[in-house]
């Protein structure tokens, strides 16, 4: 068991998003990308540096991170954005000296929403990135 990323902002899943093997984590506070792309904003860089900053100091933690995006792109559109910012998010981690080799990146498109995608503070929940603890 290892211990949880202290410092680094997670939100629980909710109830409603436990599905088998994706129990373990929670969404990734303070990340977020510029409209429709994988683009990083300039504000998710302090919430990247904390969870670079956590996983040093417990060198024998894997992540996999999972991007999710809500309902208003095509099922195969979102599947690929979803990807695209999970990518994303790992190349920031390994810009900043996280071994790549200790994250795994996963898309989900708008699968697994958590929110219903009936007004826009609802798309923004669903347009996320979790982050999963790997048992080694």
């Amino acid at each position: 068991v290892f211990p949880p990323l202290s410092g680094v902002k997670i939100e629980p899943l909710p109830k409603s998003a436990y599905v088998a093997g994706l129990s373990l984590g929670g969404i990734l506070q303070n990340v977020n990308f510029k409209g429709d792309s994988a683009m990083l904003t300039v504000e998710s860089e302090p919430a990247l540096q904390s969870v670079r900053d956590q996983l040093n100091k417990f060198p024998g933690v894997s992540l996999i991170v999972m991007g999710h995006t809500d309902n208003k792109l095509s099922d195969e559109e979102s599947l690929t954005l979803s990807v695209k910012r999970a990518n994303s998010v790992v190349n920031h981690l390994v810009s900043l000296g996280v071994d790549a080799k200790r994250m795994k990146a996963e898309g989900y498109g708008a699968s697994l929403p958590i929110a219903q995608n009936m007004t826009d503070a609802d798309r923004r929940r669903n347009q996320r990135i979790e982050l999963r603890v790997l048992d080694q």
